[in-house]
């Protein structure tokens, strides 16, 4: 029974921190470059709110179901959220380079078929086990891959400060290694750690939500032409560079 009550408390507070971090973003018309986040977010919120009214269904097939739906949605709508942070912030430095565009995509690609084929093993001809073990491993997995490659350009290129995106970035890749760290705790030690796999991650998660809301309350730094909130500056190049690109063919 205690057990429940906290879950359902932990739904709460990563309900509240998720819509306010909506209010946020719309606010401060943080919405129209991060629109993936934001549908995140929103789904986000109302996941929570939808768990928590559901936590005391009897039904464990239902249940079961209902919560790895969640999790499927939370991971596509989080690697798409991430992946926009990634190009925003690494785009001008692949000016021209067309495989850009494939690095986040071939990341997810490459983790899909090696933690598919790991479930097939596991779970041979048991369609539902492998369905969700792939999904299960696949969501940490291809986040920490995206947020690896991150780190790794970001830090190669020196990329320009911006808070939004980085925040970003640094909310989803805190909670995956948490998460990440859990699970490797739970298989080496079993029993032992449940406490730690239960509670932790969604703690590391209400973690997440403040690195965000932190994220979005900060002003953009100033680009070149005065403005603030966007590298607007630097796409109107891009655009610009595109057109000059397709005037000379």
């Amino acid at each position: 029974m205690c057990g429940l009550i906290l879950n359902s408390a932990l739904r709460i507070v990563e309900a509240c921190l998720q819509g306010t971090a909506l209010v946020i973003i719309v606010h401060r018309k943080h919405h129209r470059q991060f629109p993936f986040f934001l549908a995140y977010a929103g789904a986000s919120a109302l996941i929570s709110t939808i768990l928590t009214v559901m936590s005391g269904l009897t039904n464990q097939e239902r249940w079961f179901k209902l919560n790895w739906a969640s999790q499927v949605i939370y991971t596509v709508l989080g690697i798409l959220a991430m992946h926009e942070s990634f190009r925003k912030v690494l785009r001008p430095y692949f000016l021209g380079k067309w495989w850009f565009h494939l690095l986040v995509p071939g990341v997810v690609a490459v983790v899909l078929v090696l933690c598919g084929w790991a479930a097939f093993r596991k779970f041979p001809g048991r369609g539902e086990y492998w369905l969700y073990f792939t999904s299960y491993l696949a969501s940490d997995y291809m986040r920490a891959a995206i947020f690896g490659l991150f780190a790794i350009l970001a830090i190669f290129w020196r990329a320009r400060w911006q808070p939004c995106a980085f925040g970003v970035m640094k909310g989803f890749g805190f909670y995956t290694i948490v998460g990440m760290l859990a699970d490797l705790l739970r298989s080496d030690f079993g029993t032992k750690m449940d406490l730690f796999f239960r509670y932790v991650p969604p703690v590391a998660y209400i973690v997440a939500c403040l690195i965000w809301l932190g994220a979005f309350l900060q002003r953009e730094p100033e680009s070149r032409s005065g403005q603030t909130g966007s590298l607007a500056d630097l796409d109107e190049i891009l655009e610009l560079l595109t057109r000059l690109k397709k005037a000379r063919e």
